[in-house]
């Protein structure tokens, strides 16, 4: 196998862990839209989101490239090889510091996820509350479109 210029492999990782960094503030930013229920805000980070992941991608081939043009195996596990058979400590750290970041990213992402699913299950109570049982259920057609809710007035006797 050859070897990785250390300086190439380095600025890779330091790239995706820059990125990652903007993609942690972004979803931080998204729970605090989240939270505070305005939408508008939380469709333009959703596409900043996007964006960076998309960037991340981008950088993560780079590196997978690079391993593999050396003669190491592709993704994560030709990183560790590469790591276990050069023991650079700045590189491993920075390593070190993706990977916690990519699980930090994927917790808060978890969180936000259950954030969504809270907000809609209230909404969708509070629509029960609104339309009734029965009105709910046929909110929606069988063709997916919506339907005007029925509300029953009762009669007045008199």
């Amino acid at each position: 196998m050859e070897s990785i210029s250390v300086t190439d492999l380095l600025t890779t990782l330091q790239a995706e862990r820059v990125v990652m960094q903007n993609l942690l503030d972004c979803i931080r930013g998204e729970q605090q839209s989240l939270t505070k229920d305005n939408l508008q805000e939380v469709s333009a980070l959703l596409e900043q989101k996007a964006a960076l992941i998309a960037q991340l991608a981008n950088l993560s081939a780079r590196r997978h490239a690079l391993l593999v043009q050396h003669g190491w195996p592709n993704g994560e596990v030709g990183m560790q090889a590469w790591l276990e058979a050069h023991p650079d400590t700045t590189v491993s750290d920075t390593w070190n510091t993706l990977l916690a970041q990519v699980r930090l990213a994927k917790d808060l992402n978890h969180t936000n996820g259950l954030i969504i699913n809270t907000q809609l299950n209230r909404k969708h109570q509070a629509l029960h509350v609104l339309t009734g049982n029965a009105a709910l259920e046929k909110l929606y057609g069988a063709d997916g479109q919506p339907n005007r809710p029925v509300f029953n007035r009762g009669h007045v006797i008199g």
